[in-house]
């Protein structure tokens, strides 16, 4: 949802957040702030969400990718395998 604010030296700031996404710009008019901030609401709400992907499958390239450069990375691997036994 986009956000138009005015500001003190007579511009204006858009803010959208959809889905978790952030951007904000500041525009010299308030058309020009509505028009930036509905292409960018169009752009992220296309993105959508990932599909097809469980926290397992998360856990389980973070412990095959991420956790072997790691110090800790025995203790942090049982942790992970103690998470995906888990029902």
């Amino acid at each position: 949802m986009a956000t138009i604010k005015k500001r003190s030296n007579k511009r204006f700031t858009a803010e959208v957040r959809v889905n978790g996404h952030y951007q904000s710009k500041t525009f010299d008019s308030k058309v020009q702030a509505l028009a930036w901030a509905s292409e960018i609401e169009e752009a992220l709400a296309d993105e959508g969400y990932v599909t097809g992907k469980t926290l397992a499958d998360l856990l389980t390239r973070y412990r095959e990718k991420v956790t072997p450069r790691k110090k800790s990375h025995y203790n942090e691997t049982n942790r992970i395998n103690r998470l995906l036994d888990d029902p």
